[in-house]
Order: C-alpha cells, then sequence, then structure tokens
C-alpha cells in the first residue's frame, strides 16, 4: 500500500530513500523521519526498524522468522542487553523486542536505561518473557514497557503487540 502510493513518484521515493518526511495527499501516506510509514492510519510494518533482543539464538531467530513473516524487512538482533544498548546508540530503530531475563544485563536493566535516557526514552519496547506472576508484570508495567509477550510467540500476538506499542506514546 505505501510503495503503492510512492509508485511514479520519483520525488517521494528519493524523500524516503533520505529518510525525510513527505506527503501523498491522494492516498493519506507519509513517511516519518523515523521511516516507518503509515496509510490512514496504519503503520505499515515493512518499514518498521526492529531490534530483537535476546540470549537464545534460537529464540530471536523464531521472532526474526515471525516479523519477516508480517511484512517487517529491517531487523537487528542482540544477544543480551549490553549488546543491545551497544546497538542502540549507533543504529536508530523504532521498536524493540526484549528478552526480560538475559546475562550481563537483562530485560529490566535495559528498559530501565532506555526509559533514562533522553534520546531513548520515547523508543517503544515490547518485553518477551516466560514470566507472568503479578508482580513483574507490574514492574514491567510501571517502567513504561509498550506491550508484553508471553514465549512462546506467535505471529498473531506479536502483530498485535506491535501495533499497540506503535501508536501508544509519541
Amino acid at each position: 500500500a505505501c510503495k503503492r502510493a510512492l509508485r511514479g513518484e520519483p520525488a517521494l521515493k528519493a524523500f524516503l530513500r533520505r529518510g525525510q518526511a513527505c506527503a501523498s495527499p491522494g492516498e493519506g501516506a507519509f513517511i516519518k523521519p523515523s521511516g516507518l510509514c503509515r496509510i490512514d492510519g496504519r503503520i505499515m510494518l515493512e518499514w518498521l526498524r526492529t531490534l530483537v533482543v535476546d540470549d537464545q539464538a534460537s529464540m530471536r531467530a523464531l521472532v526474526m522468522s515471525a516479523l519477516r513473516g508480517l511484512g517487517v524487512r529491517s531487523m537487528l538482533e542482540a544477544g543480551d542487553g549490553q549488546e543491545a544498548l551497544d546497538l542502540l546508540a549507533r543504529k536508530p530503530v523504532d521498536l524493540v523486542l526484549l528478552d526480560a531475563e538475559m546475562p550481563k544485563l537483562d530485560g529490566l536493566g535495559v528498559l530501565r536505561t532506555v526509559r533514562m535516557d533522553p534520546t531513548l526514552g520515547s523508543l517503544k519496547v515490547i518485553m518477551m518473557t516466560g514470566r507472568a506472576d503479578a508482580e513483574f508484570v507490574k514492574t514491567v508495567a510501571r517502567l513504561g514497557v509498550d506491550g508484553y509477550l508471553a514465549k512462546h510467540v506467535s505471529a498473531a500476538a506479536l502483530l498485535g503487540n506491535i501495533q499497540h506499542a506503535m501508536r501508544t506514546r509519541a
């Protein structure tokens, strides 16, 4: 849909490549500076830049496969929280899918650091975990998580969480 809005409009395609804001009034499409595209309020996942953080390579592969199936094309991965923060300092992303329990720096530590950082504070973060105890859920909510996914992640739950997270908090 977003590609359809841009087809045949070289100036808009150039804006898109440079990550600048542009508009196509006929289709109601626009590209935000982040590269995230919306058409009539719907998030076009193909433009979503995502970081998947999990200490298990098999879980990262599973989540990234589900994201590809949903149309996401730009993905980074990290095997622990410190690696995630290092990547976030160098590479802009729109969304982080974050495992709660990891060595070196766990998901709660990453979330706290992100929320305190003025440049990253509004970043969308979805926590992925096998934990469902009430105290843990309250803690991540208090820290400002944008979504919560119970492992093993389904594509439907992933899509629902992404759509919800991208519509909340500027």
